[in-house]
């Protein structure tokens, strides 16, 4: 890291700064699987922030409506937390919620 940002990055001490081994995992679509989410850690180490509640608010946003439901959760996220790091989301949606209801 050049010397002059190093301020910028107290934290960061030596290098690796990522860790190029991906944690994966498969999960064979079911007809009861509605959404996916995929998002960065800076969602899922939000205080307040569970995997429960993740699913509850995306379930909510589909039922309003919502046109960007990974905006909609972001936007729920940071009512309830102030996120620590940069939040990447996405949602995958395969079904309408309707039909499970």
């Amino acid at each position: 890291m050049d010397e002059t940002h190093s301020h910028l990055y107290p934290h960061i001490i030596s290098p690796p700064y990522l860790i190029p081994t991906a944690t994966t995992s498969t999960h064979t679509l079911s007809d009861l699987d509605i959404f996916v989410i995929l998002a960065s850690d800076g969602l899922w180490n939000t205080a307040s922030v569970s995997n429960e509640w993740v699913v509850d608010t995306v379930s909510q946003g589909l039922r309003a409506g919502q046109n960007d439901v990974a905006q909609f959760l972001l936007d729920q996220v940071r009512e309830i937390s102030r996120p620590g790091d940069d939040v990447s989301i996405a949602v995958l949606v395969f079904r309408d919620l309707k039909h499970f209801e």
